[in-house]
């Protein structure tokens, strides 16, 4: 069948509204913020119960003839220091206190404060969070201490401790970046990796759906294949983005509620750049889906290659840590230029202050061209896949159909 040129419109439109009128995505999209609000209070909550309440930590200072002696240090924000006595003045007696719960910890010091270079800490658990911080304030107690026994006061040791006051000149372009423009790409790749996932399950239902119950061979008699997956593509492209807007509104919206603080510090050069490449990455991602479910004929069907595609949006997290250590090394700026790992990789990139003027457009382009090249490939793909309903497609055979035109 001739395709014309707005063939793939009604496909589009009537793939969002049916999108939109889906129960469970509908809950599936409200649900998440409320999700996440209600995560965000219980976790405030409990944080602030956990800071009002105080911290009972007991400190003892170790005799040479093995008695231990309780210690009173000056005052720390939540702490209460506990003097013990009695049989809970031993070792072993600090242990089962703090087994019992009497104390939330202690901290044992083999002589003065001001003497001491360890200490041995008595806790429920590893690491619990208090213990860096009484052990930073011990340390600079005996600091002190041991400053006064030197004969500085203070304001010496206020000097002594004094660091390089630090005035930084960027001298490449783009060099600059904020707090508020690595949160921003960090937010943006996380729901760009959800919403790539959320949109691929919706669009395995509906395609392999609709060819279960040979309504695509109904649908494929007035449109062509090509405007048939066109239109699959251009409307869950839609949602998506439709997704991500409601997602980050939700999230402005909880971050007010919560009082979290929201800066307005973010470039707009790299949050357009940033959406430009979601936009792209999302259509390339929907293309990629529809090639592989033209090829299938239900979600049960898929061959162990066609289950491996799925995993591509992961990959370019194994590359995270090369691209935070060398962010302009040769291979990650090569690497962050294949369409499929552009949307991730460029964004983390350009928070890094590592993103030359003429990348962005480049990436744009690549993934562009990309998805371009891979629609039609699903489009040929759905019209040969029709015709061979029933078989699992090879991956010589999926490559031999892209080349026939």
């Amino acid at each position: 069948m001739p395709e014309r040129r707005m063939d793939w419109w009604p496909v589009a439109a009537w793939e969002m509204r049916r999108m939109l009128t889906r129960a469970d995505f509908v809950i599936s999209v409200l649900l998440m913020p409320l999700l996440v609000l209600g995560a965000g209070l219980a976790t405030r909550l409990i944080v602030e119960r956990s800071n009002a309440k105080p911290l009972r930590i007991a400190v003892a200072e170790a005799q040479p003839s093995g008695a231990l002696v309780p210690v009173a240090p000056p005052p720390l924000a939540r702490v209460v220091w506990a003097a013990p006595g009695g049989d809970t003045l031993t070792r072993a007696g600090l242990a089962a206190a703090v087994r019992a719960r009497a104390l939330e910890g202690a901290v044992i010091l083999p002589g003065p404060l001001a003497a001491a270079d360890s200490a041995d800490v008595v806790v429920r658990r590893a690491r619990p969070a208090w213990e860096a911080e009484v052990l930073g304030h011990l340390s600079a107690v005996g600091r002190r201490a041991r400053a006064a026994d030197a004969g500085l006061d203070s304001a010496a040791l206020a000097r002594l401790d004094a660091r390089l006051a630090a005035r930084e000149q960027v001298v490449t372009p783009g060099g600059r970046v904020s707090r508020a423009d690595r949160a921003t790409a960090l937010a943006l790749m996380l729901l760009t990796l959800a919403t790539v996932f959320t949109i691929g399950a919706y669009m395995g239902i509906g395609i392999t759906g609709e060819k279960q119950a040979r309504s695509t061979e109904v649908i494929l008699s007035a449109v062509s294949a090509q405007s048939w997956m066109d239109g699959k593509i251009a409307g869950y492209t839609a949602i998506g983005v439709l997704q991500v807007v409601l997602w980050a509104a939700s999230a402005a919206v909880i971050a007010l509620f919560l009082s979290f603080p929201l800066s307005a510090n973010a470039s707009p050069a790299l949050l357009a750049a940033s959406l430009s490449l979601f936009v792209a990455g999302l259509c390339l991602y929907a293309a990629l889906y529809g090639t592989i479910y033209a090829t299938i004929k239900d979600l049960q069907s898929s061959s162990s290659f066609q289950a491996y595609l799925f995993f591509i949006p992961f990959l370019p997290l194994m590359f995270m840590e090369g691209v935070m250590r060398s962010p302009d090394a040769g291979w990650v700026v090569a690497l962050s230029h294949v369409p499929f790992f552009a949307p991730f990789l460029l964004p983390m990139r350009m928070t890094l202050g590592a993103v030359a003027p003429w990348e962005v457009p480049l990436a744009l382009a690549l993934c562009a061209a990309a998805a371009w090249l891979l629609r039609g490939v699903a489009g040929h793909a759905m019209r040969i896949g029709m015709l061979m309903y029933g078989k699992d497609v090879s991956l010589p055979e999926l490559a031999r159909w892209a080349r026939e035109r």
